[in-house]
């Protein structure tokens, strides 16, 4: 008896912490280490299994790839990561297999220090378009120019061949557009590429040009991450600018107070120069039962009648919301 005492004692007091500190079981500081030109065999396979673990657990599209046995990658990928040769060819191994999971906001990205390997670019831009690879921007160059080779390889199998199978898309044409406008050209710092071109007169040259990595500009000071306001016919709308900061978590939970008071609440994301209705899910826990209701986004729609795209998709994005504990603010 007093065993199964001491066992239900240690539950409750773990239970206890874990709701204190619903992430702490994510957030130990254990796995991260400095920043190595190549790191130790058992940093590599630690990450790897970080990546698994991570994607194991809160993926959660995996039936949109049925045919992926992620365990099965998992035991594959063990000998490629510890086969690496540098911290960068080892981010590149993970980042091929994240894509194979097809989703758009689902990958690896290389730490600050190894992203000269893989982010330096040359000054022209292309596109795929009717099947060819189109220069849309360049110096040196003429837009609409077609891009035949890149070190000799036709430009579209390049694409194909060293491309493709790092990136991160759910859709087709997210892959094209990744595949070959994002990351066509980009690659190791200081290498040369020899590209081959076609102008409008069929007239084929050549150029040759060394990648460059710019260094981003000093991070200016933060945003508001959360912007509530009450629209006419107490709308609370309201604006979530990132959801790549953690200090989100706060700020809507200094806001909730003033957005439970509304009747009804559009929450929308913004990025960088547009708008959309989020596609993730921000829960907000212990609010008080009968207070967390979300209307007809209609309702939001016709509050901002000068807005027809707010109009469009409120009409689409019709969400009903009754909680008793917990409420969450939901997107298409």
């Amino acid at each position: 008896m007093k065993r199964h005492f001491i066992a239900i004692a240690l539950v409750l007091i773990a239970a206890s912490a874990f709701a204190q500190e619903p992430w702490a079981l994510w957030k130990s500081k254990a796995l991260v280490t400095p920043y190595g030109e190549n790191l130790s065999d058992d940093e590599k396979v630690a990450g790897l299994a970080r990546l698994w673990s991570e994607v194991k657990f809160n993926f959660a599209n995996f039936a949109l790839v049925p045919d992926l046995d992620w365990d099965a990658e998992f035991l594959a990928y063990l000998p490629r990561v510890r086969a690496t040769m540098s911290t960068a060819e080892y981010y590149r191994v993970l980042q091929e297999l994240c894509a194979k999971l097809h989703d758009g906001h689902t990958y690896v990205w290389p730490p600050k220090a190894a992203q000269p390997q893989f982010f330096a670019d040359v000054p022209i831009e292309t596109r795929l378009i009717e099947g060819r690879v189109i220069v849309t921007s360049g110096e040196g160059v003429s837009v609409g120019d077609e891009l035949l080779s890149i070190d000799r390889i036709p430009a579209k199998e390049y694409g194909a061949q060293r491309v493709a199978p790092y990136v991160f898309a759910s859709t087709q044409q997210d892959r094209d557009l990744r595949t070959y406008t994002n990351f066509l050209l980009t690659g190791p710092v200081d290498t040369t590429l020899h590209l081959t071109f076609k102008d409008a007169n069929d007239h084929v040259y050549t150029k040759e040009l060394t990648r460059t990595f710019e260094t981003a500009p000093a991070t200016p000071a933060p945003k508001p991450l959360a912007i509530f306001e009450v629209l006419d016919g107490n709308i609370g709308h309201l604006t979530l600018t990132s959801f790549n900061d953690e200090r989100i978590r706060g700020e809507y939970d200094a806001l909730w107070a003033q957005v439970a008071k509304t009747c009804a609440r559009l929450p929308r994301s913004q990025h960088a120069h547009r708008q959309t209705v989020p596609d993730v899910a921000l829960a907000h826990a212990q609010i008080p039962a009968g207070r967390a209701r979300v209307e007809s986004t209609r309702t939001v729609g016709r509050a901002r009648s000068r807005n027809a795209r707010a109009r469009r998709e409120a009409a689409l994005h019709e969400t009903r919301l009754s909680a008793d504990r917990h409420a969450h603010v939901l997107g298409g």
